[in-house]
């Protein structure tokens, strides 16, 4: 029997982790998360290693996965998901444009920093999923309480791409809110997002 939506979509956007209750029944798990180049099949658990043979390649994937996620598919989604450090992204529908949405965060480095200025220490960052829509809608809205990269407010900035695997991030105009720690921009399609600092923080909304 296929798993029912109640159970599919909170882990709809989340790849497999440590943490995971299903984890610990794994005989063998390959992430293929290699770089391009690189031949080699990972067991990540066990000892059942492998090679790509026959000209296959890795190539980069615009899959969307995090490691954290929440979602909503109210009349009006709006989903709200916060760190263990406290920062949080919210993104919000436009009145009557999506039937869902999904905020997930990714605790690494995007697979690439082209296009951001200004890049330094900070290792994770946000996204948005959006359901129901040709032509998507909503506000994305950064608290940056408790990231400790964030020394200047003013100089936050917030940079997008489309997927994954688009290797160039485009400033965006974003409204900033100091006195709130606040930082947001109202999006029409898939996009991911990541604000910036002098050091580097990001957010990346889908």
């Amino acid at each position: 029997m296929a798993p029912c939506i109640v159970r599919v979509t909170p882990t709809a956007i989340i790849g497999i982790y440590l943490a995971h209750s299903s984890f610990v029944n794994l005989v063998s798990y390959y992430p293929l998360d290699q770089l391009a180049g690189n031949t080699s099949i990972v067991d990540n658990i066990g000892t059942s290693n492998g090679s790509l043979f026959n000209a296959a390649a890795y190539i980069v994937s615009g899959a969307e996965v995090g490691e954290e996620s929440a979602y909503s598919y109210a009349a009006l989604p709006s989903a709200s998901l916060t760190l263990s450090n406290g920062e949080k992204l919210t993104a919000t529908s436009a009145p009557g444009n999506l039937k869902g949405i999904h905020v997930y965060a990714v605790n690494t480095t995007p697979n690439t920093t082209t296009g951001i200025v200004g890049v330094g220490g900070n290792d994770r960052y946000f996204g948005v999923h959006v359901v129901g829509s040709a032509t998507p809608q909503y506000d994305a809205v950064y608290d940056y309480t408790g990231n400790s990269f964030v020394t200047d407010e003013t100089a936050l900035q917030l940079y997008k791409r489309n997927s994954n695997n688009i290797p160039t991030w485009d400033l965006v105009t974003a409204t900033k809110n100091t006195a709130n720690n606040g930082s947001g921009c109202q999006q029409t399609g898939n996009y991911r997002h990541y604000f910036h600092h002098f050091i580097q923080f990001q957010i990346y909304c889908v």
